[in-house]
């Protein structure tokens, strides 16, 4: 009942709509930036990509967003308000082709990483 759309279908297939927003939302619970944060924007000069800052006294995390159906390359420059992002703290467990070597990073088609 509910073919591939169904909530059994889902639960156990990693790639999945449910397995994905559950990730997502686990991702914002462990990270407290995600969930209290103030947000503001951090301007990568392209519309190919969204990011912002969330940050709160103790934290703070620059969200990138690949809006299009190709690979982006993207170098992360330091902000002059929040400081540098050198590491990631999220990847889809699903997403092979992304990456973040401190400095430059790769994001696979409509996918996100959170760096730190």
């Amino acid at each position: 009942l509910g073919g591939n759309a169904s909530v059994e279908a889902q639960n156990d297939d990693p790639e999945s709509m449910l397995s994905h927003y559950k990730e997502v939302i686990k991702t914002r619970k462990d990270i407290p930036a995600l969930m209290n944060g103030d947000i503001d924007e951090y301007d990568l000069g392209t519309q190919d990509l969204i990011s912002y800052i969330r940050m709160t006294e103790d934290e703070r995390v620059l969200v990138v967003i690949n809006l299009t159906g190709k690979e982006q390359t993207q170098e992360i420059a330091a902000d002059p308000n929040y400081g540098e992002f050198t590491q990631s703290v999220y990847q889809s467990a699903t997403d092979e082709t992304s990456s973040f070597d401190g400095q430059t990073l790769t994001l696979a088609p409509y996918s996100m990483m959170i760096l730190k």
